[in-house]
């Protein structure tokens, strides 16, 4: 990592990528034809390596070996569609607009991930050396066939074909003293068809899925349509939406791919379509003269074979092996209320409290070992109080600060933990003489309560800018100091709904840095 950064062209990505696109529009009568097609083109090159010194437990064996990618992606997307407008309503007290409509969509995309094991080539390692300068280099000709990692080498073609018809309504209904009902829905049948052809040490797969879906919306909105007689003006909204899915290709593969030693991934050819049930809805108050508010919104999701990693850890040999496997027992709730109020008539100070509670609950298939391979339910609950202020005073003085405090519960097979993460945010912006202006924010992170003492501490970030313009706001001078208190670094723990992620990164934590910018106005006077 060192190196890569003192020699960034270890590490190159590039993608290029072209979109054009032609849309036209047919009047006929009331009616409207509208004609779009969409050609997308991308090709994405990337390589990257690392280095592995791994023992093993068993047998104590070291294995110390570079690792070169040379990644190579393209993929073309053909996307033509086809609308009809149709305005069926014309009366004073409806509006209602039908809109059938027909797309089609093809892909072939390509993904050639060649992979290089150098320990592989004793001959050559000795010529170029292991030390820093042989990092990166890659032998010409019939030599890089001898390092070529078969195993872990793939070369695939995938192609896509969907063929959607569908009908989108919008009925207005205006009802008694003011009040409208919005009425949308979108229903759609489509049929799609995916193939892929995937070569793996020599080997050639050919999985295929196909099928018809439904996919269906609706939504209902009420309102008031005008505020003039109204001191308090609600709005409600609902909706429902059903979102059908296949599983990706490459995880139906039975090929267990071996390129991180430690991590070894499998696919399952009898994964199943997945389909997705979502729920919102929302109630609003809104006082037309005090500017005073309440709000309340609610989601519930419920996922139809939602796809789970299962996860078997081998103590013997300290490697774990992951598969994609199907699970119907995912479900997501989550709710939230808000109150928000000027603290004066001018509208200068304005103060808002809310609670938030969430709901989350999955499948664990996360174990230490095959004995106790036994599924159980991983559940997160979640309560959130916060409080925030806003105020602005004249033109030179604006400050947003808000405290929050999530209370955590989550239990899963064999482990039990509560903890709380408490967040402090300020953000401070003001005028000083001169025409300055200063602009600091502070973030401060709470945890407290983790069973795991490692993720009980606090991260501070404080990040202070100071601004000057010139030559009527064209020229911008700024001066910004990065993680003041310099308390950032490159690893990172959280603990979200579905379980803990742990980030490293090569990140630069305080730094000072000078920006000047200037602004060229080709507009005439007039």
């Amino acid at each position: 990592m060192l190196h890569s950064l003192l020699d960034p062209r270890l590490l190159r990505s590039r993608s290029f990528n072209q979109q054009p696109e032609w849309k036209s529009s047919f009047v006929f009568g009331a009616d409207l034809l509208n004609v779009d097609v969409g050609l997308k083109h991308n090709v994405q090159t990337q390589r990257d390596f690392s280095n592995y010194r791994l023992k093993t437990y068993a047998d104590n064996v070291l294995d110390a070996h570079r690792r070169y990618k040379y990644r190579c992606d393209y993929a073309l997307d053909f996307n033509p569609q086809v609308e009809w407008v149709h305005k069926y309503e014309r009366l004073k007290q409806y509006d209602g607009v039908f809109t059938p409509f027909l797309c089609y969509i093809h892909r072939r995309a390509t993904a050639n991930h060649p992979e290089y094991r150098l320990e592989r080539m004793t001959e050559w390692a000795d010529r170029q050396g292991w030390g820093l300068a042989g990092l990166g280099c890659l032998p010409e000709g019939e030599w890089q066939s001898l390092c070529l990692s078969e195993a872990n080498s793939y070369y695939s073609v995938e192609n896509k074909e969907k063929a959607e018809v569908g009908l989108r309504l919008s009925h207005k209904v205006f009802l008694r003293r003011g009040s409208s009902l919005q009425i949308d829905g979108d229903l759609s049948v489509y049929y799609q068809d995916i193939t892929l052809d995937y070569d793996r040490e020599g080997q050639r797969y050919s999985p295929r899925r196909d099928g018809f879906f439904f996919k269906p919306t609706l939504a209902l909105k009420w309102k008031y349509e005008k505020s003039e007689g109204h001191k308090w003006l609600p709005e409600w909204e609902a909706k429902y939406s059903g979102l059908p899915a296949m599983p990706s290709l490459l995880q139906l593969l039975p090929v267990r791919d071996a390129s991180d030693p430690l991590n070894l991934f499998v696919g399952n050819e009898t994964l199943g379509n997945s389909f997705t049930h979502q729920v919102n809805s929302a109630y609003r108050l809104r006082h037309a003269e005090s500017g005073r508010s309440w709000n309340i919104e609610t989601t519930y999701r419920r996922l139809h074979n939602d796809i789970a990693t299962r996860s078997v850890y081998d103590s013997a040999t300290g490697i774990r092996t992951y598969q994609p496997v199907n699970t119907s027992r995912t479900h997501v709730l989550q709710a939230r209320t808000e109150y928000s109020t000027p603290l004066d008539v001018k509208k200068r100070f304005f103060f808002s409290v809310s609670m938030s509670a969430d709901y989350y609950q999955a499948e664990n298939y996360s174990f230490l070992n095959d004995v106790n391979a036994a599924a159980g339910l991983l559940r997160n609950v979640g309560l959130t109080p916060e409080m925030s202020l806003r105020a602005t005073i004249g033109s030179d003085f604006r400050f947003y600060g808000r405290c929050r405090t999530a209370f955590r519960r989550i239990s899963q097979y064999g482990n039990e933990n509560n903890y709380r993460e408490t967040n402090l945010y300020g953000d401070i912006s003001y005028i000083l003489p001169w025409g300055v202006q200063l602009s600091t924010i502070t973030n401060l992170i709470f945890y407290a309560g983790n069973s795991q003492a490692s993720l009980n501490n606090t991260v501070t970030k404080w990040d202070l800018s100071l601004s000057k313009y010139f030559l009527d706001e064209r020229l911008g001078v700024h001066f910004k100091i990065h993680d003041l208190l310099n308390s950032a670094n490159n690893y990172s723990s959280e603990v979200i709904a579905s379980g803990r992620i742990e980030s490293y990164t090569d990140v630069l934590p305080r730094y000072f840095m000078l920006t000047l910018n200037y602004r060229f106005d080709w507009v005439g006077k007039k």
